[in-house]
């Protein structure tokens, strides 16, 4: 089996080479204490996740807007930090 890069086919890699790293890593993540933490499925209420989203909407679009206008030269890096 090889991965190929979809996009351009120009990354490819033999999945013998690279998934033992892979789960060398997974098990090294899972042997962790919290690992059974990320696992729990979380309840979550679904009006508050859209509130939340609402809430959030309109800050991605600032981050959105300030990076552009980073792009364009109109903020130096300080300003947007600021």
């Amino acid at each position: 089996v090889v991965y190929v890069c979809k996009a351009c086919h120009g990354v490819a890699i033999l999945a013998d080479n690279i998934e033992p790293i892979l789960y060398h890593i997974v098990a090294e993540r899972l042997a962790m204490p919290d690992a059974v933490d990320l696992l729990r499925r979380e309840i979550h209420d679904p009006a508050e996740a859209e509130t939340i989203r609402l809430e959030l909407e309109p800050l991605y679009g600032e981050l959105d807007r300030l990076a552009v206008e980073r792009a364009e030269g109109l903020l130096t890096a300080r300003q947007v930090k600021i």
